[in-house]
Protein backbone atom coordinates (compact mmCIF):
# COMPACT_ATOMS: atom_id res chain seq x y z
CA UNK A 1 0.00 0.00 0.00
CA UNK A 2 3.08 2.43 0.21
CA UNK A 3 2.62 5.79 1.05
CA UNK A 4 -0.70 7.73 1.06
CA UNK A 5 -1.68 11.69 1.80
CA UNK A 6 -4.67 11.91 4.05
CA UNK A 7 -7.06 14.26 3.38
CA UNK A 8 -9.59 16.30 5.11
CA UNK A 9 -13.31 17.48 4.05
CA UNK A 10 -12.09 20.82 2.53
CA UNK A 11 -9.69 18.14 0.45
CA UNK A 12 -6.64 19.31 1.32
CA UNK A 13 -2.99 17.17 2.85
CA UNK A 14 -3.28 16.82 6.35
CA UNK A 15 -0.82 14.27 6.46
CA UNK A 16 0.82 10.71 5.00
CA UNK A 17 0.08 7.47 5.73
CA UNK A 18 3.17 4.75 5.54
CA UNK A 19 0.28 1.85 5.22
CA UNK A 20 1.96 -1.66 4.32
CA UNK A 21 1.87 -5.75 4.82
CA UNK A 22 4.39 -8.33 6.43
CA UNK A 23 3.58 -11.73 7.31
CA UNK A 24 -0.04 -11.34 7.30
CA UNK A 25 0.45 -7.84 9.85
CA UNK A 26 -0.37 -4.48 8.72
CA UNK A 27 1.79 -1.69 10.03
CA UNK A 28 1.21 1.71 9.57
CA UNK A 29 1.89 5.49 11.04
CA UNK A 30 1.20 8.62 10.20
CA UNK A 31 3.41 11.48 8.87
CA UNK A 32 3.91 15.31 9.06
CA UNK A 33 5.36 14.67 5.15
CA UNK A 34 6.10 11.82 2.26
CA UNK A 35 9.68 11.52 3.00
CA UNK A 36 9.55 11.06 6.56
CA UNK A 37 6.66 8.56 5.61
CA UNK A 38 8.61 7.06 2.98
CA UNK A 39 11.99 6.68 5.23
CA UNK A 40 9.58 5.07 8.10
CA UNK A 41 8.25 2.36 5.48
CA UNK A 42 11.93 1.57 4.47
CA UNK A 43 13.88 1.16 7.58
CA UNK A 44 10.74 -0.91 8.98
CA UNK A 45 10.71 -3.41 6.12
CA UNK A 46 14.41 -3.62 6.76
CA UNK A 47 13.79 -4.29 10.68
CA UNK A 48 11.54 -6.91 9.79
CA UNK A 49 13.32 -8.44 7.54
CA UNK A 50 15.84 -9.65 10.13
CA UNK A 51 13.46 -9.85 13.05
CA UNK A 52 13.65 -6.75 14.45
CA UNK A 53 10.61 -5.12 16.39
CA UNK A 54 9.09 -2.19 14.61
CA UNK A 55 8.10 0.85 17.12
CA UNK A 56 5.81 3.43 17.49
CA UNK A 57 3.32 1.92 14.72
CA UNK A 58 -0.43 0.97 14.58
CA UNK A 59 -0.33 -2.61 13.34
CA UNK A 60 -3.53 -4.82 12.53
CA UNK A 61 -3.76 -7.81 11.16
CA UNK A 62 -5.23 -8.38 7.45
CA UNK A 63 -8.39 -10.15 8.70
CA UNK A 64 -9.41 -8.10 11.85
CA UNK A 65 -9.71 -4.74 13.30
CA UNK A 66 -7.50 -3.26 15.43
CA UNK A 67 -9.32 -2.64 18.82
CA UNK A 68 -7.15 -1.65 21.51
CA UNK A 69 -7.10 1.89 20.74
CA UNK A 70 -8.28 3.80 23.89
CA UNK A 71 -10.42 6.65 24.17
CA UNK A 72 -7.70 9.44 23.95
CA UNK A 73 -5.55 7.74 21.00
CA UNK A 74 -8.97 7.75 19.16
CA UNK A 75 -9.89 11.26 19.38
CA UNK A 76 -6.08 12.48 18.90
CA UNK A 77 -6.12 10.47 15.65
CA UNK A 78 -9.43 12.02 14.77
CA UNK A 79 -8.56 15.87 15.62
CA UNK A 80 -5.87 14.68 13.13
CA UNK A 81 -7.20 13.32 10.37
CA UNK A 82 -10.47 14.77 10.26
CA UNK A 83 -10.97 17.59 11.96
CA UNK A 84 -7.27 19.86 11.17
CA UNK A 85 -8.06 22.44 8.80
CA UNK A 86 -11.81 22.52 9.33
CA UNK A 87 -13.37 25.57 11.39
CA UNK A 88 -15.35 23.33 13.93
CA UNK A 89 -11.73 21.70 15.26
CA UNK A 90 -12.21 24.05 18.62
CA UNK A 91 -15.72 22.34 19.01
CA UNK A 92 -14.30 18.60 18.31
CA UNK A 93 -11.42 19.11 20.77
CA UNK A 94 -13.21 20.15 23.75
CA UNK A 95 -15.84 17.72 22.82
CA UNK A 96 -13.10 14.96 23.21
CA UNK A 97 -11.60 16.65 26.68
CA UNK A 98 -15.36 16.00 27.90
CA UNK A 99 -15.76 12.33 26.23
CA UNK A 100 -12.25 11.44 27.58
CA UNK A 101 -13.35 12.53 31.25
CA UNK A 102 -16.80 10.64 30.87
CA UNK A 103 -15.21 7.59 29.57
CA UNK A 104 -11.95 7.56 31.13
CA UNK A 105 -9.15 8.93 28.89
CA UNK A 106 -7.22 5.01 28.61
CA UNK A 107 -10.89 3.09 28.23
CA UNK A 108 -10.62 1.10 25.07
CA UNK A 109 -13.00 2.61 22.10
CA UNK A 110 -14.44 -1.15 21.63
CA UNK A 111 -15.71 -1.36 25.20
CA UNK A 112 -17.81 2.06 25.16
CA UNK A 113 -21.62 0.70 25.57
CA UNK A 114 -24.86 2.46 24.51
CA UNK A 115 -25.48 2.71 28.43
CA UNK A 116 -22.39 4.82 29.16
CA UNK A 117 -23.55 7.08 26.19
CA UNK A 118 -26.82 7.76 27.80
CA UNK A 119 -25.41 8.05 31.06
CA UNK A 120 -22.92 10.78 29.49
CA UNK A 121 -26.68 12.32 27.84
CA UNK A 122 -28.06 12.20 31.28
CA UNK A 123 -25.09 14.11 33.31
CA UNK A 124 -25.35 16.64 30.05
CA UNK A 125 -28.85 17.24 30.92
CA UNK A 126 -28.37 17.42 34.73
CA UNK A 127 -25.84 19.99 33.90
CA UNK A 128 -28.53 22.29 32.04
CA UNK A 129 -27.62 21.83 28.38
CA UNK A 130 -30.18 21.99 25.73
CA UNK A 131 -30.98 19.66 23.78
CA UNK A 132 -29.35 21.24 20.41
CA UNK A 133 -26.19 21.12 22.74
CA UNK A 134 -25.88 17.50 23.52
CA UNK A 135 -27.35 16.59 19.84
CA UNK A 136 -23.73 18.73 18.86
CA UNK A 137 -21.63 16.55 21.87
CA UNK A 138 -22.74 13.48 20.22
CA UNK A 139 -22.38 14.25 16.97
CA UNK A 140 -18.32 14.33 17.63
CA UNK A 141 -18.81 11.27 19.00
CA UNK A 142 -20.16 9.53 16.16
CA UNK A 143 -17.65 11.00 13.50
CA UNK A 144 -14.89 9.77 15.68
CA UNK A 145 -16.47 5.90 16.28
CA UNK A 146 -17.37 6.54 12.47
CA UNK A 147 -13.61 7.32 11.37
CA UNK A 148 -12.72 4.15 13.34
CA UNK A 149 -14.68 2.02 11.77
CA UNK A 150 -13.79 3.35 8.16
CA UNK A 151 -9.99 2.47 9.36
CA UNK A 152 -9.84 -1.01 10.98
CA UNK A 153 -10.04 0.90 14.42
CA UNK A 154 -13.15 -0.54 15.56
CA UNK A 155 -15.30 -3.38 14.05
CA UNK A 156 -19.08 -1.62 15.56
CA UNK A 157 -19.73 1.59 16.36
CA UNK A 158 -22.25 1.87 19.83
CA UNK A 159 -25.27 2.10 19.29
CA UNK A 160 -26.24 6.17 19.99
CA UNK A 161 -29.53 6.79 22.38
CA UNK A 162 -32.85 7.97 20.34
CA UNK A 163 -34.35 9.88 23.65
CA UNK A 164 -37.54 12.07 22.80
CA UNK A 165 -35.70 14.62 24.74
CA UNK A 166 -33.05 15.15 21.63
CA UNK A 167 -35.82 14.63 18.99
CA UNK A 168 -37.63 17.98 20.06
CA UNK A 169 -38.90 19.59 17.15
CA UNK A 170 -40.67 22.24 18.67
CA UNK A 171 -37.61 24.65 20.21
CA UNK A 172 -38.44 27.71 20.70
CA UNK A 173 -37.27 30.41 17.76
CA UNK A 174 -35.48 33.12 19.73
CA UNK A 175 -34.40 36.48 17.64
CA UNK A 176 -33.69 40.28 18.28
CA UNK A 177 -36.83 42.04 17.27
CA UNK A 178 -35.80 45.46 15.80
CA UNK A 179 -36.48 47.08 19.06
CA UNK A 180 -33.84 45.43 20.74
CA UNK A 181 -31.56 45.57 17.85
CA UNK A 182 -31.72 48.93 18.03
CA UNK A 183 -31.05 49.21 21.39
CA UNK A 184 -28.18 47.33 21.54
CA UNK A 185 -26.80 49.52 19.00
CA UNK A 186 -27.41 52.49 21.14
CA UNK A 187 -25.46 50.82 23.95
CA UNK A 188 -22.73 49.61 22.36
CA UNK A 189 -22.27 53.54 20.07
CA UNK A 190 -22.38 54.93 24.19
CA UNK A 191 -19.81 52.69 25.28
CA UNK A 192 -17.55 53.85 21.81
CA UNK A 193 -17.25 49.92 21.07
CA UNK A 194 -16.76 50.80 17.28
CA UNK A 195 -15.36 47.81 16.21
CA UNK A 196 -18.28 45.64 17.92
CA UNK A 197 -20.89 47.40 16.05
CA UNK A 198 -19.57 46.67 13.04
CA UNK A 199 -19.03 43.15 13.84
CA UNK A 200 -22.41 43.02 15.09
CA UNK A 201 -24.06 44.15 12.22
CA UNK A 202 -22.07 42.17 9.71
CA UNK A 203 -23.22 39.07 11.61
CA UNK A 204 -26.80 40.01 11.73
CA UNK A 205 -26.66 41.04 7.84
CA UNK A 206 -24.80 37.98 6.83
CA UNK A 207 -26.27 35.00 9.10
CA UNK A 208 -21.95 33.87 8.84
CA UNK A 209 -21.26 31.76 12.15
CA UNK A 210 -17.97 33.72 13.76
CA UNK A 211 -15.52 31.35 12.86
CA UNK A 212 -16.51 31.62 9.53
CA UNK A 213 -16.55 35.55 9.77
CA UNK A 214 -13.20 35.55 12.05
CA UNK A 215 -11.34 33.86 8.52
CA UNK A 216 -12.32 36.30 6.14
CA UNK A 217 -9.59 38.66 4.48
CA UNK A 218 -11.02 42.08 2.40
CA UNK A 219 -9.90 40.39 -0.55
CA UNK A 220 -12.68 37.75 -0.08
CA UNK A 221 -15.46 40.70 -0.72
CA UNK A 222 -16.11 41.18 -4.33
CA UNK A 223 -18.70 42.81 -6.41
CA UNK A 224 -20.72 40.67 -8.94
CA UNK A 225 -22.62 41.55 -11.66
CA UNK A 226 -25.83 40.37 -10.33
CA UNK A 227 -25.95 40.37 -6.84
CA UNK A 228 -23.50 44.00 -6.01
CA UNK A 229 -21.57 43.20 -3.83
CA UNK A 230 -20.83 39.92 -1.88
CA UNK A 231 -18.43 37.70 0.50
CA UNK A 232 -16.99 34.68 -0.39
CA UNK A 233 -16.72 32.16 2.34
CA UNK A 234 -13.75 29.71 2.16
CA UNK A 235 -13.40 28.76 5.75
CA UNK A 236 -17.00 27.22 6.30
CA UNK A 237 -18.63 24.30 9.07
CA UNK A 238 -18.94 21.91 6.44
CA UNK A 239 -16.22 22.58 4.35
CA UNK A 240 -18.67 23.65 1.22
CA UNK A 241 -17.55 27.73 0.39
CA UNK A 242 -20.79 29.60 -0.43
CA UNK A 243 -21.16 33.40 -1.48
CA UNK A 244 -23.23 35.87 0.85
CA UNK A 245 -24.62 38.82 -1.11
CA UNK A 246 -24.37 42.09 1.41
CA UNK A 247 -26.36 44.79 2.48
CA UNK A 248 -25.81 48.65 2.27
CA UNK A 249 -24.99 47.94 6.39
CA UNK A 250 -22.33 45.16 5.66
CA UNK A 251 -20.72 46.96 3.09
CA UNK A 252 -20.31 50.32 5.37
CA UNK A 253 -18.96 47.41 8.27
CA UNK A 254 -16.44 46.16 5.59
CA UNK A 255 -15.27 49.15 4.29
CA UNK A 256 -14.77 50.70 8.23
CA UNK A 257 -12.18 48.03 8.52
CA UNK A 258 -10.64 47.18 5.57
CA UNK A 259 -7.43 48.19 6.23
CA UNK A 260 -6.98 44.88 8.36
CA UNK A 261 -5.55 41.87 7.34
CA UNK A 262 -8.46 39.73 8.54
CA UNK A 263 -11.87 41.56 9.28
CA UNK A 264 -13.02 39.72 12.10
CA UNK A 265 -10.18 37.90 13.38
CA UNK A 266 -10.23 39.91 16.70
CA UNK A 267 -13.49 38.55 18.11
CA UNK A 268 -12.93 35.27 19.78
CA UNK A 269 -15.15 33.63 21.74
CA UNK A 270 -13.63 35.11 24.69
CA UNK A 271 -13.75 38.44 23.72
CA UNK A 272 -16.84 38.45 22.09
CA UNK A 273 -18.07 36.93 25.46
CA UNK A 274 -16.67 39.98 27.38
CA UNK A 275 -18.29 42.51 25.93
CA UNK A 276 -21.96 40.57 25.40
CA UNK A 277 -21.72 40.14 29.10
CA UNK A 278 -21.98 43.90 29.11
CA UNK A 279 -24.71 43.58 26.79
CA UNK A 280 -27.13 41.27 28.43
CA UNK A 281 -26.46 43.48 32.04
CA UNK A 282 -27.80 46.37 29.69
CA UNK A 283 -30.84 44.19 28.53
CA UNK A 284 -31.53 43.03 31.55
CA UNK A 285 -31.11 39.65 30.26
CA UNK A 286 -28.34 38.46 32.54
CA UNK A 287 -29.78 35.40 34.00
CA UNK A 288 -31.20 34.77 30.16
CA UNK A 289 -28.90 31.88 28.97
CA UNK A 290 -30.84 32.07 25.76
CA UNK A 291 -29.90 35.77 24.89
CA UNK A 292 -26.48 34.98 23.26
CA UNK A 293 -24.55 36.51 20.48
CA UNK A 294 -25.37 33.60 18.16
CA UNK A 295 -28.37 35.04 18.40
CA UNK A 296 -26.84 37.02 15.38
CA UNK A 297 -27.33 33.98 12.94
CA UNK A 298 -31.03 33.51 14.27
CA UNK A 299 -32.22 36.62 13.38
CA UNK A 300 -31.12 36.99 9.91
CA UNK A 301 -32.58 33.42 9.19
CA UNK A 302 -35.66 35.01 10.84
CA UNK A 303 -35.61 38.29 8.54
CA UNK A 304 -35.65 35.90 5.33
CA UNK A 305 -37.77 33.71 5.96
CA UNK A 306 -40.17 36.41 7.22
CA UNK A 307 -39.86 38.63 3.94
CA UNK A 308 -39.49 35.50 1.41
CA UNK A 309 -40.73 32.18 3.11
CA UNK A 310 -38.29 30.81 1.29
CA UNK A 311 -36.67 27.94 2.91
CA UNK A 312 -34.30 26.77 0.07
CA UNK A 313 -33.19 30.92 0.53
CA UNK A 314 -32.09 30.43 4.09
CA UNK A 315 -30.32 26.96 3.81
CA UNK A 316 -28.43 28.69 0.69
CA UNK A 317 -27.54 32.30 2.75
CA UNK A 318 -26.48 30.49 6.43
CA UNK A 319 -24.98 27.59 5.04
CA UNK A 320 -27.18 24.39 6.10
CA UNK A 321 -26.14 20.84 5.35
CA UNK A 322 -29.91 20.12 5.09
CA UNK A 323 -33.01 21.47 4.40
CA UNK A 324 -34.10 19.97 7.79
CA UNK A 325 -31.94 22.75 9.50
CA UNK A 326 -33.62 24.89 7.86
CA UNK A 327 -37.30 23.55 8.27
CA UNK A 328 -37.43 24.84 11.87
CA UNK A 329 -37.46 28.70 10.91
CA UNK A 330 -41.15 27.43 8.73
CA UNK A 331 -43.42 28.78 11.58
CA UNK A 332 -41.88 32.22 10.86
CA UNK A 333 -43.58 32.40 7.89
CA UNK A 334 -47.39 32.12 8.43
CA UNK A 335 -47.87 33.75 5.27
CA UNK A 336 -46.92 30.78 3.23
CA UNK A 337 -50.02 28.95 4.55
CA UNK A 338 -52.22 31.56 3.42
CA UNK A 339 -50.54 31.63 -0.18
CA UNK A 340 -51.18 27.99 -0.11
CA UNK A 341 -55.26 29.09 0.60
CA UNK A 342 -55.31 31.20 -2.18
CA UNK A 343 -53.35 28.92 -4.25
CA UNK A 344 -56.64 26.55 -3.26
CA UNK A 345 -59.12 29.19 -3.42
CA UNK A 346 -58.39 29.70 -7.29
CA UNK A 347 -58.94 26.64 -8.08
CA UNK A 348 -62.06 26.78 -6.42
CA UNK A 349 -63.45 29.62 -8.26
CA UNK A 350 -62.78 28.21 -11.29
CA UNK A 351 -65.90 28.20 -14.27
CA UNK A 352 -65.78 24.50 -14.49
CA UNK A 353 -68.87 23.21 -11.95
CA UNK A 354 -66.74 19.56 -12.55
CA UNK A 355 -63.65 21.13 -10.35
CA UNK A 356 -66.72 22.12 -7.76
CA UNK A 357 -69.46 23.50 -7.19
CA UNK A 358 -68.91 26.73 -4.69
CA UNK A 359 -72.81 26.77 -4.03
CA UNK A 360 -72.45 23.75 -2.25
CA UNK A 361 -69.75 25.19 0.06
CA UNK A 362 -72.08 28.43 1.40
CA UNK A 363 -71.80 29.24 4.43
CA UNK A 364 -75.43 28.01 6.02
CA UNK A 365 -74.31 28.56 10.11
CA UNK A 366 -76.03 31.79 9.88
CA UNK A 367 -79.51 30.19 8.51
CA UNK A 368 -79.32 27.50 11.01
CA UNK A 369 -79.49 30.35 13.61
CA UNK A 370 -82.29 32.21 12.06
CA UNK A 371 -84.45 28.38 12.49
CA UNK A 372 -83.37 27.78 15.92
CA UNK A 373 -85.90 29.65 17.52
CA UNK A 374 -86.69 29.02 22.04
CA UNK A 375 -89.90 28.84 22.63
Amino acid sequence: MAVRPQRNKRNEIVSYLADFMHSGKRYRKYFDNEKDAAQWEHDSRGRLKYGLDVLGIKGSTSNQPNENMTVREMFDLVLEMHWKGLPNWDNAFSHSKMFENAFGHQTKIKHITASMINEFVGECRHSGNAPATIRLKLASLSTAFTYCVDNDYLAVKPKFPKSKFLRVKNERLIFFSKEEEIEILNYLEEQGEDYFTDFFTWQVDTGCRPIESRHIQPHHIRQDDQLGYVVDLFHTKNGDQRTVPLTRRALVAYKNNANREYLWKYWTKERIRAIWDKVREHMGRSSDKNFVFYLTRHTCASRIIQATGSIPLVKQMLGHKSLEQSMRYAKLAPHNLRQALCALEQVLESPDKKVTNLSEYADKSGEDQKGDKTA
